[in-house]
């Protein structure tokens, strides 16, 4: 009896659940130093990073998801 190839795509509302969920996340990790009114935090390396940008960043990833799963 032959095998069948094991496929290992995602699903496309998976993928765009994974998508959402890890945009989400990362926003959710921006929020503690903005409402600290911090408009500045430190990441891994020491660096300073802007938090409007990263909230904007997060929230275009979410957008993308959201459009990228009704045009296909």
């Amino acid at each position: 009896m032959a095998k069948r190839p094991v496929s290992r795509k995602m699903s496309k509302p998976m993928r765009v659940f994974s998508w959402a969920l890890i945009s989400l996340v990362l926003l959710g990790f921006v929020v503690g130093p903005l409402a600290r009114g911090a408009l500045f935090y430190q990441n891994y390396r020491g660096e300073a990073v802007f938090v409007p940008f990263v909230i904007l960043v997060g929230v275009v990833m979410v957008i993308a998801a959201i459009v990228g799963s009704r045009n296909r």
